[in-house]
């Protein structure tokens, strides 16, 4: 029995893994620069951040958790530039891609660079560069640069970036389990697969078991002594017992995923992958507006309006965390 239930968790840990693996790690990291100040630098570089976390299928590591796993390991994480250097900070973070680049001022203008490193092959397979005339366009910018790399790399990598679709959802939902890691709900995942599993590894057990019970009490001979009936008939009444709790905790674990599949973990199909996430973007009179507010994750940094001799205003923004 014990043993029954170790290969049903081994079998849910290793199913679940399967479904829940492709979604790529990017970690963007601080962008290098010698002339801009770093108030503005530290504000692109959470834009393109913020960026990666708004579009397709991406898992961004949080500046939080860099900072926190560079200090353990006395790594530098500002300013790098160097795909080599980008490949280190890859393999400690657990990223498949990572983002280095530079902003860079010209007179009144701005030059934004980024590169896409595979922490794999160490190259660098994505670059691009955009221009800010002025302070005032040096969010526009670094978002449409952004957005450039991501959808590039969404084209390059379709393995990870499947459209989520409704059907694809609700016929996966039939195993439970398997839709919400389609939808990217993966503590949903493991639970309603690993209950379910446990669920119709009792049940399975709980059948076998009464059959057996069932057949010792057929076999027993009709001049067997009553107390041998009864003891049979006891543990034939205790297998039936144990059967209907199975079957009944294996129903209620499959109604209740569907109940999380339909009410909470269903995802918004018109917004998932391919489609580019919703950034900061303009008002009326052309207004730069914050990004869309969220629960977990703040940044509290410059917003890049107004000229340089006005400086940047102030904003808190906020950023979910795959």
């Amino acid at each position: 029995m014990k043993n029954c239930f170790a290969l049903l968790l081994f079998f849910s840990v290793i199913v679940s893994g399967v479904f829940s693996a492709n979604v790529m790690t990017v970690a963007v990291v601080d962008l290098q620069s010698e002339e801009v100040p770093s108030i503005v630098v530290s504000a692109v570089s959470d834009i393109v951040r913020t960026e990666f976390v708004n579009i397709a299928n991406f898992r961004v590591v949080e500046r939080a958790q860099m900072d926190k796993i560079f200090e353990e390991q006395n790594l530098q994480l500002s300013g790098l530039t160097e795909e080599s250097s980008a490949v280190r900070i890859g393999e400690v973070l657990s990223a498949q891609k990572v983002v280095i680049g530079e902003i860079n001022a010209i007179d009144e203008a701005f030059v934004i660079t980024l590169r896409i490193v595979d922490v794999e092959t160490a190259e660098s397979e994505f670059s691009a560069r955009t221009r800010a005339e002025s302070m005032d366009e040096i969010e526009d910018r670094a978002v449409e640069i952004a957005r450039d790399l991501a959808q590039r790399i969404v084209t390059g990598y379709k393995e990870y970036f499947t459209a989520v679709s409704p059907r694809g959802y609700y016929l996966r939902n039939i195993l439970p389990g398997w839709g919400q890691f389609y939808a990217e709900k993966d503590i949903e995942g493991f639970v309603f697969s690993g209950v379910s599993l446990a669920a119709l590894g009792l049940t399975g057990y709980a059948a076998v078991n009464y059959v057996q019970k069932k057949d010792v009490y057929n076999e027993l001979p009709p001049g067997a002594e009553q107390s041998k009936f009864d003891a049979a008939f006891s543990d034939v009444e205790d297998a039936a017992q144990l059967l209907n709790i199975a079957l009944i905790s294996l129903g209620s674990a499959y109604v209740v995923h569907w109940i999380d599949a339909l009410l909470f973990a269903r995802p918004d199909f018109g917004g998932q992958v391919e489609g580019q996430g919703g950034g900061g973007g303009s008002g009326p009179g052309g207004t730069p507006q914050p990004q869309k507010l969220s629960l977990s994750g703040v940044y509290v940094g410059p917003y890049l309006s107004g000229s340089r001799q006005a400086g940047p205003a102030w904003s808190i923004v906020f950023r979910i965390s795959r």
